[in-house]
């Protein structure tokens, strides 16, 4: 959470410990601002944010980010392995989120904060390029665009399960059924 330590609408002063009894989880950066830190002063909002942000999503796992290995074999290229590596990469992403609360707030953040549409778009395509090598190799023809919907709809899960504040077994089935289905 951002807030303006010079917000005449919530005064931070009085609203502090309440806050603390609400979201007892959240993350709070104070800024010398308002009620509108993001508008008001951009960048020093996104010096709030963006280090929660990187924390939350610094890179693809180490060991998502590289095909599967066989044993003395080298890369592993089979649909099945890398069908098995995407379900791990989307179970580690959603159960990370369920982990951090304070990600409902940066998922929906980084849907209206225009300043971090270019971050989240680098990390959206480092995510869908990994993504795409396993789709491949499952057999989509056209992986590329289906990587970068299934990112999207990922992130969308993370959120319904933020607001279930549990997983959720249909969307994360659904999510692999999805995705496997090679067309």
């Amino acid at each position: 959470m951002v807030w303006g330590t010079r917000d005449p609408i919530n005064p931070w002063p009085l609203n502090r410990r309440g806050i603390a009894r609400a979201l007892p989880h959240a993350r709070v950066a104070t800024l010398p601002t308002g009620h509108e830190p993001f508008s008001e002063n951009p960048a020093l909002f996104l010096d709030a944010v963006r280090p929660f942000s990187r924390r939350l999503h610094p890179r693809p796992a180490p060991d998502l980010s590289r095909p599967p290995v066989r044993a003395g074999a080298g890369p592993d290229r089979r649909p099945s392995a890398r069908a098995e590596r995407l379900a791990t990469g989307i179970q580690v992403y959603l159960d990370g989120c369920l982990a951090e609360p304070a990600t409902k707030a940066l998922l929906v953040q980084a849907r209206t904060e225009a300043a971090l549409g270019d971050e989240v778009a680098q990390r959206n395509r480092q995510a869908a390029d990994v993504i795409t090598e396993d789709l491949s190799a499952i057999g989509w023809t056209d992986p590329e665009p289906v990587a970068s919907l299934l990112v999207a709809t990922i992130a969308e899960a993370a959120l319904m399960e933020l607001v279930d504040r549990s997983p959720r077994p249909d969307l994360r089935d659904a999510l692999l059924r999805l995705a496997a289905r090679a067309v």
